[in-house]
């Protein structure tokens, strides 16, 4: 299991419209205390946790994870912003989201990209050599697979661990069909 977590886009109406905290730097704290009560949480042991946001009087959680140390956290947020990197290289993976005109897509990360972030989330980490996942995707695969291929391993030659393809949010015919379709190897 791998949880994945990001602060959310507040123009979304599941934030305007169930009062949800909306000012970025109050999500963020709210984020990253409220990830490190989790881990706290998953420990096994005793617990207590008191901070800005969140307070947890001393308890054990259990039973414990399976997953050791914990279950793989990877953090969602927009690339080039530092923040959510930042929260992320304190965890074991990143999902970046690069902004275009209409929305975020992953698509549009370049070799380039991946490489900066990782020498970013090297620098950040407190244990650089620890396993880290960056995690690289696409909205639309392309007509060519081929070309399709040469993307992704170009983005794996670079340093990316992972390809994800969003059909989520696609009309359920192509979602149907993207399943059917299968999972593109790149080699």
């Amino acid at each position: 299991m791998i949880l994945g977590v990001g602060s959310g886009d507040v123009s979304e109406k599941c934030f305007t419209h169930f009062g949800e905290e909306t000012d970025p730097k109050r999500r963020a704290g709210l984020l990253d205390e409220g990830l490190d009560v989790l881990a706290g949480l998953w420990s096994g042991r005793s617990f207590a946790y008191e901070g800005e946001h969140h307070f947890v009087e001393e308890v054990t959680f259990l039973p414990e994870p399976v997953q050791r140390p914990r279950i793989p956290i990877w953090v969602g947020g927009v690339w080039p912003r530092k923040g959510p990197l930042r929260r992320a290289a304190r965890w074991d993976g990143f999902i970046p989201y690069k902004p275009v005109e209409d929305g975020y897509r992953q698509e549009d990360l370049t070799p380039e990209d991946v490489r900066q972030i990782l020498a970013m989330v090297e620098r950040e980490r407190a244990d650089p050599a620890a396993p880290f996942d960056l995690v690289v995707g696409g909205d639309e695969r392309r007509e060519d697979w081929e070309e399709e291929r040469s993307v992704i391993s170009s983005l794996e030659v670079a340093g990316a661990t992972w390809w994800l393809e969003w059909v989520a949010a696609a009309p359920f015919e192509e979602m149907c069909r993207a399943v059917v379709r299968g999972p593109l190897r790149a080699s």
